[in-house]
């Protein structure tokens, strides 16, 4: 028995509308999976406007590498090796004319940079402490110790340790520039700090010696290291992110100016 035309109408209209229903969530997927493209940033060398006595002319360019590479690693940045003059010429192209000085310039915007990051050293301060522990024999006794230490041909002042400990913290201001209207678009302060420190032993009893020297040595550069590895993350928070970073950040630049104003009252 065939069935009526109407019939097969109906029957169809369900597979139609399934159909419908698993593909509209596919879409709605794909376009949620989409990323954002990269901020394209110039990244200038650094300046120095510390006291700093270790600073030589090459870390200029030091720092402007570790910046670069705490913004690329993040894979949210496309940083152009130019400066920012160099970015203005490469972004204004003399059209060819016929007659030498005609035909005008044109800007080529694929060469600019949407933001100009410089940063500058503000402020370094160490600090040395030293703490030394001798062991001497001699006085014990009235002297008779010394005098016994002396027949055993051993030594009654042996020697000690030694314990000397230097902090440095070191202070960037980073600065964030649009080059189109030159306008200061965020500014931060970043903190670096770390300790340098050094154990030694020196002892000598006459039949028994023992020296030991344990060094744990640039501390400068681990400061910078750290200041650059904050940099990193707080420009990938405001330039690409712009998320609940930002309340993060702020938190710690408030917990940053709390410490330094509760060491202005000493």
């Amino acid at each position: 028995m065939k069935l009526p035309f109407k019939s097969i109408k109906y029957l169809s209209m369900p597979i139609c509308i399934t159909s419908l229903f698993f593909v509209s969530p596919n879409n709605a997927n794909a376009e949620g999976i989409m990323s954002s493209t990269p901020v394209t940033v110039v990244v200038a060398e650094f300046i120095n406007e510390s006291d700093a006595g270790w600073w030589k002319p090459k870390y200029k360019q030091s720092f402007k590498n570790m910046l670069t590479n705490a913004l690329s690693n993040t894979g949210n940045f496309t940083v152009l090796e130019e400066d920012e003059a160099a970015i203005k010429r490469m972004s204004e192209k003399r059209t060819l004319g016929i007659i030498p000085g005609f035909g005008g310039s044109k800007k080529d915007k694929e060469l600019q940079a949407k933001y100009i990051i410089k940063g500058y050293l503000s402020e370094y301060t160490e600090n040395e402490t030293s703490e030394s522990t001798q062991v001497d024999f001699g006085a014990f006794a009235g002297g008779r110790m010394n005098k016994m230490f002396g027949k055993m041909g051993m030594n009654a002042s042996p020697g000690g340790t030694e314990k000397s400990v230097k902090e440095v913290d070191l202070t960037f201001n980073v600065v964030v520039i649009n080059p189109r209207t030159k306008v200061r678009a965020y500014t931060r302060t970043i903190q670096g700090s770390a300790k340098e420190e050094l154990l030694s032993e020196n002892m000598d009893m006459g039949f028994v010696k023992s020296q030991k020297k344990v060094e744990n040595k640039f501390p400068i550069k681990k400061a910078v290291m750290q200041a650059m590895e904050e940099s990193g993350k707080y420009l990938n928070c405001v330039l690409y992110l712009q998320d609940d970073c930002i309340d993060e950040m702020d938190a710690k630049e408030a917990a940053r100016q709390a410490n330094n104003e509760a060491m202005d009252l000493f």
